[in-house]
């Protein structure tokens, strides 16, 4: 997700993108982002313009959640939008020659910019976080018939010049209305049995991937179970990757049998943070290939280390709520508090990576103890204590306000 800045990045990452192609060609040349009507006003040297001439809906986002909430739970969607420019160039002598070979760098230079790349997205406009999106920003090359450039031109009181037109997207502004999310589920039925399902066995296949004691997450250090068909071998690995962070590592199963295996997670935080991660079985058999069971997802919670806690509202009737947690926050991970069902979250990108996260907290009731979850990259730190029968809420995991 990114800030109300995301435009104006946008426009400043094509603008670099279009200097570096044109400079090269014809030293002094420029790159202006004027209406065309003003392009060459105070202008006499060789020039591109790029016009930001539509803001319309983003229709494979228009109404998709927003990322890092969960099925069931409430939050305002994205503003997801499209961005449509105009490019235009015009020469220093009025030499059209001139300005069709800008017009042609720039066109060219626009076509292996498929995608921006996020290093120059962060580089081009300080403070925006559009870099840090989880969907990525692709430009196309918009084809308008000569009807529609005509109308754009004499919308744009302007004579008309030899243009391209450009859409970009998908832009995604974070709405900044407060999410809200239910509590966890206790039981899923009676004797929280679930539904039944029967599935025919395969070679190596895995159905579910979950922490060993019935928790809904995993923790650092912490065994998980992976449950499925054929997954005994002479020895048996678990590949676990987390996508978004681009990190992979592999671990020694515990132990294998056709129906289970047991690994141990890794210890070390700096390799293995919090957020959603997903397991494969690697089965070495004698005499054979290695087999690759299809991968499955889980959840590795952070861990809160000073609840239950107990804060007090100040003079506008706002806490501060500072909580310890491990792994580290890292800058650009999604991190929020949840207190019972409000949801409060931490801006990003932060300068480092942390292990104290403090939120503030507005609107909350004096004297009242919220259930409180650390969710860092859509996975929560851990409410529900699992070892009861039936399970409940964990007393400890609670913020007090005072």
């Amino acid at each position: 997700m990114s800030n109300t800045l995301a435009i104006a990045a946008v426009t400043a990452t094509l603008r670099n993108l279009l200097l570096g192609a044109v400079q090269p060609l014809y030293p002094g040349a420029q790159v202006t982002v004027r209406p065309p009507d003003r392009a060459r006003e105070n202008m006499t040297a060789d020039s591109i313009n790029l016009f930001l001439y539509n803001t319309g809906p983003d229709a494979a986002w228009r109404n998709a959640d927003m990322p890092g909430i969960n099925p069931g739970e409430l939050a305002a969607p994205p503003l997801a939008l499209t961005l449509s420019y105009l490019v235009t160039s015009y020469s220093q002598a009025d030499d059209e020659t001139v300005s069709h070979r800008l017009l042609g760098s720039a066109m060219s230079a626009l076509n292996q910019a498929l995608i921006l790349d996020p290093a120059a997205i962060q580089a081009a406009l300080p403070d925006n976080d559009l870099y840090l999106q989880v969907e990525q920003v692709k430009v196309t090359l918009d084809s308008l018939d000569i009807e529609e450039i005509s109308k754009l031109w004499t919308a744009f009181q302007a004579n008309y010049r030899i243009s391209a037109a450009y859409k970009v997207s998908a832009v995604l502004i974070q709405a900044d209305q407060r999410a809200t999310a239910a509590l966890p589920v206790l039981m899923r039925g009676q004797g929280d049995r679930g539904p039944l399902a029967q599935a025919q066995p395969a070679q190596g296949t895995l159905t579910s991937v979950a922490p060993a004691g019935g928790q809904l997450s995993a923790r650092l250090g912490g065994v998980i179970v992976l449950a499925g068909d054929a997954l005994a071998g002479t020895s048996v690995s678990v590949r676990l990757v987390n996508q978004r962070r681009g990190m992979a590592t592999t671990v020694t199963a515990d132990s294998a049998t056709n129906s289970s295996v047991q690994a141990t997670l890794p210890g070390d935080p700096a390799i293995f943070p919090a957020g959603t991660w997903t397991a494969q079985a690697v089965i070495s058999r004698t005499g054979q290939e290695d087999w690759i069971t299809n991968e499955v997802a889980f959840g590795v919670a952070p861990t809160v280390s000073n609840l239950p806690l107990t804060v007090s509202l100040d003079s506008s009737g706002t806490a501060s709520v500072a909580l310890n947690c491990q792994p580290d926050v890292g800058p650009d991970q999604d991190c929020a508090l949840v207190l019972g069902s409000e949801m409060f979250a931490l801006p990003a990108p932060r300068p480092a990576s942390v292990s104290t996260v403090t939120f503030t907290v507005p609107g909350l009731t004096a004297g009242t103890t919220y259930p409180a979850r650390l969710r860092v990259d859509g996975v929560d730190s851990l409410l529900i204590d699992a070892t009861k029968a039936p399970p409940g809420y964990d007393p400890s995991q609670v913020v007090t306000i005072q």
